[in-house]
């Protein structure tokens, strides 16, 4: 190579490279991307034009430093150990190349060992031989490990970053942690005449990047939180960025990449979303409008102008690289993290599919008026059935919540494979899929009233109540599950296991006699379903202990080994447990004071286990009686039935007491070490220990941490807790807190000068730990990115007589709950490092937490000793508490609420106005110029600046909330508000709410008591505001000829209600919702100050 060429070649990548990374975590700005020039590729200007700015001015005179010896080292990923430029482009490599990111981009499945099935070249094997399609997928991922080691093979813009991430950003993060910008050195220029060299630079010329691009995709693909890398690939993406407005100067595979990103929240979908059909958006706008002149006999219509008459370009013109392959690839990552984060998702993910997945739209050379040939039609026959299938999997958080969204993204499906010609079938998938669903749905109306005339005996045969009654036959009981499998058995796929399971489910046994109709999820899975699970739906399937009893009697009386059992034990043991928690008396009198909008519970609808019936005709007869938890485990024990994943959980979960609990965990499957770890009084201290706590798997290790919490130590009534049992508790609890060693090596000086003052009497060994700290040890030490460990702790700290620290000068309960508070608070910054945030159950607990909280320090508030004005260095400390709860407690509770709802980005999606904002805003931001400041990080990961410049196409129908909160949810952040006095924070809820009141009734109709739960969230709003228990206290103390100072203190009985302004707004707009009733009556306010809590 010349010697000017090779100089002019390394200042314009090396001024390309250096400057953007000035500190170790300061990202690429995306404003920084260099003025305007055209991107040449091939014979003409490419169609992406990007604007770009100069990133720094061409350095000179730059002073050279050496890099230290082991600088690559240190900072490259492991790799293969041939690191030849030519080789053959993996996912595994790119993986490798991003270092300890890489590990978050990490198939799970492949890590347990699946097979990956998209080395599958015809994915409708799977369908046909599912065995063959997964001997061909091993043996094309073979193949590809071989390919990857030829030298020879096209370069892919994949491999060029992958050879960057290895090379280039190892140096410039060295440059960057160096703080010198006039950073240069020979080993920088090697690196870059390598990865630019001819060849490589005329692949990235032609498909119109250069090395800034490179440097782009490592800064999306390295972000530290999958919310920031989806904001900014939205921001790179943006119009502000580009020249074109709708050019997307991305390869395919960073976005799709992107989706495989473990960790990805609601927001991060959203962004991820809005880039899809913006995606989407190019890709249809890429058609030309004009066909070539071959194609216009058979391309345009006779009568129809040829302008209007649009042809996909070519795939070698296509720059974004857009098949039918890759939209499904997108379709299916976009669904799994909607059933996973935000199911709500679905709407516009299907609409996504129903606008561009028609069989033509991908087709080279095609019209869209092209009919679908008879390969079209088996391709897209088993693309919609896979996605009907893929839209019914339960949802990770809320199944039954989320069924509602998935059910219209269903049938939105189904109506789409309607409207082809011919109509794409329904195959056997499809079908279970929408089996599937129906049993996750609630019951109709029709299916309810049906339920409703079921006879108390079992079989449960109509009973007729009314004269009426007799006309209504046995089709009326036919559910829409039921009525799906009887479809599928006219359309002649033979029934087998899975659909006798489902039919006993949806109300009707395989001898046609009358189940319990059951809401369940039932996987609509295509593997072999035992015959077992058919004798487990059974017993899902019955109303009381008896009807299982009997029913899993007449199981074991066939006396067949049948695979599977532990299902049947399984469901069992479930019933036992449920009938444990059922009230020792029924409420009789419920349903008379049941509210005509409100539909109570029938039997089916949950997991609840009703009382077997009084009358003698009625009842069931067992020949023995049903055994107890204790019991039946001993059964199982005795039946050599090898406990499964979820039998175990659920012995652990409701283990009668702890050491039964830890005898069921040792005597599982579960490595000694495994055990061990869980066991011990000490945290993990060593690699092994730690390797082993997080080798437990995690439905396991959230069931254990439900163990220790379900036995945390309550405050006596009347006695003060044992200092000698639970003397270590503090001990825990502050070397949780404590952050430094030093501070660490004073609690344990503080607590050995305790344990002598105390004078033990037990042993050391004798001394318990408390079992709710152990389970805030191993939730610390794991860190799981799994909520319900989490929530596990917070419920358990959230409630009312815990124990938490016994060590300190302050035990009495008061101080207990404001310590609880102050340990929540320590988690939730745990949860944030690990970039876990909290949904609606999280916040819910944490209104309770707070609650409590409140209580407390206004109890304390309220005595003399720790009143402003003493000295006394103690009630200095209680004081401080106290002061921290009152004021910080709610500002935090508001930034949570809005960070869960996501209110303030949520806007209605008009695309008329978010233009008119979006020229508004391009404007303002022009007319700043030089005044903006050079740091805009905060604007760039700002979720909502950036989606509100975003144009949304029309069919991006995107919910206006993250999560909707349903109205229990909606009651405890009314009480800490009215707890607090904070009527302004009151008027804003309540508006809040009425803005978004479709979403809120819409959530509220999904539950049985959902109507309730809105009447008693109204009523306390009205007595907060006015203060109703107090003067409710005043009145029947006058009335009983009582002095109301005896009741409560002065101070308490001029506490001030909310400025009649405040309650007329409030009225007004709870007035206008007719759906909520109208304004709570006195009946109903003093019903709730009856039953509620207050100061």
């Amino acid at each position: 190579m010349p010697p000017v060429l090779r100089s002019t070649l390394i200042l314009s990548a090396r001024s390309k490279l250096l400057t953007p990374v000035a500190a170790p975590n300061a990202p690429l700005r995306p404003q920084d991307v260099g003025t305007s020039w055209s991107r040449k590729g091939g014979g003409g200007i490419h169609p992406f034009k990007t604007p770009r700015r100069t990133l720094f001015e061409l350095h000179a005179g730059r002073q050279g430093f050496p890099l230290p010896s082991n600088l690559l080292l240190d900072e490259m990923p492991p790799a293969h150990q041939s690191t030849s430029i030519g080789r053959y482009t993996t996912s595994e490599e790119l993986i490798a190349a991003l270092g300890p990111i890489g590990l978050e981009y990490m198939n799970p499945s492949a890590l347990n060992g699946k097979v990956n099935l998209s080395y599958l070249s015809n994915p409708m094997l799977l369908t046909l031989n599912r065995k063959e399609a997964i001997r061909e997928a091993t043996e094309g991922l073979r193949k590809a490990k071989i390919a990857r080691k030829e030298e020879k093979h096209a370069i892919t813009m994949k491999e060029l970053l992958i050879q960057y991430l290895r090379h280039v950003d190892p140096i410039l993060k060295y440059q960057a942690r160096s703080k010198n910008l006039n950073f240069a050195n020979e080993d920088l220029d090697d690196v870059l005449l390598k990865l630019l060299n001819k060849e490589n630079t005329r692949h990235l010329n032609r498909g119109g990047y250069d090395i800034t691009d490179l440097m782009t995709w490592s800064w999306v693909l390295k972000s530290e939180t999958p919310e920031r890398a989806a904001t900014r690939l939205l921001a790179v993406a943006h119009p502000r960025f580009t020249e074109l407005g709708g050019s997307i100067p991305i390869p395919q595979f960073v976005f799709i990449f992107l989706l495989r990103r473990q960790g990805l929240n609601a927001d991060a979908l959203r962004s991820l979303l809005i880039y899809a059909w913006k995606l989407m958006e190019i890709s249809e706008s890429l058609l030309e409008s004009f066909p070539p002149l071959e194609k216009l006999v058979n391309g345009a219509p006779r009568g129809e102008s040829l302008t209007t008459t649009r042809v996909v370009k070519s795939r070698e013109d296509d720059p974004l690289g857009m098949t039918e392959r890759v939209f499904m690839i997108v379709i299916i990552r976009l669904l799994r993290s909607a059933r996973r984060v935000w199911p709500a998702a679905y709407d516009s993910i299907v609409a996504l599919i129903n606008r561009y997945l028609d069989g033509v739209n991908f087709r080279e050379g095609a019209s869209p008026t092209d009919s679908l040939t008879s390969e079209d039609t088996a391709r897209l026959t088993y693309m919609y059935n896979t996605l009907l299938k893929l839209v019914s999997l339960p949802a990770s958080i809320g199944p039954y919540q989320s069924a509602f969204h998935q059910q219209r993204a269903q049938f939105s499906l189904l109506r789409r494979m309607n409207q082809f010609q011919p109509p794409l079938i329904v195959d056997r998938r499809g079908y279970r899929a929408v089996v599937s669903m129906q049993l996750m749905h609630k019951k109709t109306l029709k299916e309810r009233e049906w339920a409703q005339m079921k006879a108390r005996s079992w079989p449960p045969w109509k009973e007729e109540k009314l004269g009426i009654d007799a006309d209504i036959g046995v089709e009326h009981g036919i559910s829409r599950a039921m009525e799906a499998l009887k479809r599928s058995w006219e359309a002649g796929y033979a029934p087998d296991n899975w659909d006798a399971t489902a039919s006993v489910l949806s109300g009707w046994d395989t001898d046609a006699s009358p189940t319990i109709q059951t809401r369940v999820v039932h996987y609509p899975h295509e593997h072999r379903t035992e015959h077992a699970q058919i004798w487990a739906s059974r017993i899902r399937a019955t109303r009381t202990l008896d009807e299982a009893w009997s029913c899993f009697l007449s199981y074991k009386d066939q006396k067949r080994e049948h695979v599977g059992a532990f299902y049947v034990y399984h469901q069992m043991l479930e019933k036992i447990v449920q009938d444990t928690k059922r009230p020792p008396t029924e409420n009789a009198s419920s349903s008379s004071t049941c509210s005509p909008n409100e539909q109570l519970p029938l039997p089916g609808d949950g997991l609840e286990v009703l009382a077997a019936p009084e009358s003698p005709r009625e009842a069931i007869y067992v020949r023995r009686p049903p055994p107890t938890f204790e019991e039946f485990v001993e059964i199982i024990a005795q039946d050599k039935i090898r406990p499964g994943k979820r039998l175990l959980k659920t012995m652990l979960t409701n283990a009668p007491t702890l050491e039964t609990g830890l005898q069921y965990l040792e005597a599982s499957i579960m490595a000694n070490l495994q055990v061990f770890v869980l066991c011990d009084e000490k945290p993990p201290s060593t690699p092994e220990a730690q390797a082993a706590l997080e080798s437990v798997p995690l439905y396991l290790f959230f069931a254990f941490i439900r163990l220790l919490t379900r036995f945390s130590p309550k405050m006596p009534d009347k006695t003060r807790p044992d200092k000698h049992a639970l003397v270590r508790t503090g001990l825990v609890l502050d070397l949780i807190m404590a952050k430094t060693e030093s501070a660490q090596h004073e609690v344990l000086q503080g607590v050995s000068d305790l344990e002598q003052s105390l004078e033990l009497s037990p042993s050391p060994t004798s001394i318990v730990t408390n079992p709710l700290l152990k389970a805030i040890q191993l939730v610390l030490a794991r860190k799981p990115r799994y909520r319900p460990a989490w929530y596990s702790l917070l419920q358990a700290l959230s409630n009312t007589s815990v124990v938490i620290d016994v060590v300190s000068r302050f035990v009495d309960q008061n101080y207990q709950d404001i310590k609880t508070w102050q340990m929540i608070c320590h988690l939730l910054n745990e949860m944030l490092e690990i970039d876990l945030t909290l949904d609606l159950d999280g916040f819910q607990i944490l209104c309770a937490g707070l609650e409590k909280a409140i209580f407390a320090s206004e109890r304390l508030s309220r005595k003399s000793r720790i009143r402003p004005g003493n000295s006394d260095p103690k009630d200095e400390d209680m004081r401080s508490y106290v002061d921290h709860v009152l004021s910080t407690g709610l500002p935090l509770l508001k930034e949570i609420f809005k960070d869960v709802v996501r209110s303030k980005s949520m806007k209605q999606e008009i695309p008329v106005s978010l233009m008119e904002e979006k020229s508004k805003i391009d404007n303002s931001v022009e007319g700043q110029g030089a005044s903006e400041s050079d740091d805009i990080e905060e604007e760039v990961e700002n979720a909502s600046t950036t989606e509100s410049r975003a144009f949304l196409p029309p069919g991006c129908l995107l919910p206006r909330l993250l999560e909707v909160p349903h109205p229990a949810c909606l009651h405890g952040f009314v009480r800490v508000l009215g707890l607090r006095r904070d009527y302004e924070g009151l008027v804003d809820l309540v508006e809040w709410m009425s803005l978004f009141a479709d979403e809120i009734n819409a959530v509220a109709d999904q539950k049985a008591n959902g109507y309730r739960m809105m009447r008693r969230c109204l009523t306390a709003i009205h007595v907060f505001l006015e203060r109703s228990w107090i003067i409710l206290e005043k009145r029947e103390a006058e009335a009983q000829g009582e002095d109301p100072s005896t009741v409560r203190n002065e101070q308490e009985m001029k506490a001030e209600a909310a400025p009649a302004g405040v309650v007329k707004v409030i009225q007004e707009i709870v007035r206008e919702n007719k759906r909520w009733g109208g304004w709570p009556t006195p009946y109903e306010v003093v019903q709730y100050c009856a039953n509620g809590k207050f100061m």
